[in-house]
């Protein structure tokens, strides 16, 4: 593809989009939660691109995508205000950001070899900083493509609130009969105290790479079986591959300084299915927490380590998720904020951060023009981070991986990933 000094964007407009209806006065205020407030001022970062025919189309569709945006806004409502104090949305109608963009490339220059660097290119940027809860760029390609970036404020969603929120919108642009809505959860389950706002970024980017592999769905049952070790139970798709990621940044960290060390893994877990009772599939808000998981230096048999995993998720679904309510859950929550704590303060400890987007149907935002060629993620690797998310199948895994310098050196290298993985693959594959 064209490096990132070459490729142009050309911004053809700005503008706020506001909701087709103003919010009731007994909706202007909404509380976050808890959760809402332990995360930090961050955005989801999320673009799509698809694959049109014809450019006309393509300068049709903006139009019909910010009439219907603003139709969306008046079910998520809180997405056209703005946070106060780190405790509540004031919904205030002050509505979303929309940019339209022209890109001068191709859309197979970018997908056909995707680069980290490229991908800010695709999301709207607010140089004010005016507090937006949602910014969306939409850019045209040369061919006719087009790029639908979103960028979401992390205190109001997490990734299938986000999946919830494309899918109302999708039901807008194509009038669908059977609207999808949100239930907003806000401070329901977990009401807001007094604390300050964490610090925009969670963990250093300095010195770091991120980089893409993808595991094709056919070579994810040959995975499974070694992952399995010969037991009955085969491994989650997830297990299998975050198993493997694990074992191959263990090796590389042992090699880097000479011996073992021990590993902190914090998984994060969808909330919706393990509260009693379960919440709705389309609950809006933060509703996801994550179960840790120590591993030592040692430790690299991957069936050792999926067992591990599952071990974490069962012990974290049997005894804590459905705790996560209330006052006794927000005393539980703040005295396991630091998941440092379970290691007893114990220094040469490497920490990780996984999260899967996997069965999260990004896939299907079908604004009436055919599903994403491939949904991206931008602009979230942090130090240690590791995102899953499927391939465009639904049976693949596509892992983005962001570790130091040093360790990405050594990871890259190995021989095992190597052997199920693809390095950064065409994305139209």
């Amino acid at each position: 593809m064209k490096t990132t000094t070459e490729l142009a964007v050309e911004i053809i407009s700005r503008e706020i989009i506001n909701s087709s209806s103003p919010t009731p006065p007994h909706l202007k205020t909404f509380n976050l939660s808890l959760l809402d407030q332990i995360i930090p001022s961050i955005y989801i970062p999320t673009v799509l691109f698809y694959q049109i025919e014809k450019m006309d189309s393509a300068h049709q569709i903006s139009p019909r995508l910010k009439k219907s945006l603003s139709e969306t806004l008046t079910r998520f409502y809180p997405l056209a205000g703005r946070i106060r104090d780190n405790r509540l949305i004031d919904c205030n109608d002050q509505g979303a950001y929309f940019v339209e963009a022209r890109m001068d490339c191709q859309l197979s220059d970018v997908v056909n070899e995707p680069s980290v660097e490229s991908l800010h290119y695709f999301l709207p940027d607010d140089s004010e900083d005016r507090g937006f809860m949602l910014l969306v760029q939409f850019t045209i390609f040369n061919c006719g493509g087009i790029a639908i970036g979103v960028k979401v404020s992390h205190k109001t969603m997490d990734a299938s609130s986000l999946s919830t929120f494309l899918k109302s919108w999708v039901d807008s642009v194509t009038e669908s009969p059977a609207v999808t809505c949100p239930e907003l959860i806000g401070g329901y389950l977990l009401p807001p105290i007094e604390m300050p706002q964490p610090p925009p970024s969670v963990v250093a980017t300095d010195k770091c790479i991120a980089r893409r592999y993808v595991f094709e769905a056919a070579k994810m049952a040959s995975l499974k079986a070694i992952a399995a070790g010969g037991r009955a139970v085969t491994p989650t798709r997830v297990e299998a591959v975050l198993s493997l990621i694990l074992k191959c940044i263990i090796t590389a960290s042992r090699l880097r300084h000479g011996s073992p060390r021990r590993s902190l893994v914090t998984h994060s877990v969808n909330l919706r299915k393990r509260t009693v009772p379960p919440l709705p599939e389309n609950a809006v808000g933060n509703l996801a927490w994550y179960f840790p998981v120590v591993l030592d230096g040692g430790e690299t048999e991957l069936h050792n380590l999926v067992a591990k995993l599952r071990n974490g998720l069962k012990e974290f679904c049997d005894n804590t998720a459905n705790k996560l309510k209330g006052y006794e859950g927000a005393a539980f929550l703040l005295h396991s904020i630091d998941p440092a704590s379970q290691l007893g303060g114990a220094t040469q400890v490497d920490s990780y951060y996984c999260t899967s987007w996997c069965r999260v149907p990004i896939y299907e935002t079908d604004f009436g023009w055919g599903k994403p060629s491939w949904v991206s993620v931008a602009d979230m690797f942090y130090k240690n981070n590791i995102l899953l998310k499927d391939t465009k199948c639904g049976e693949g895994i596509e892992a983005w991986v962001c570790l130091e310098e040093e360790d990405m050196a050594v990871f890259e290298r190995n021989e095992e990933l190597m052997e199920f993985a693809a390095l950064n693959p065409s994305a139209l594959s």
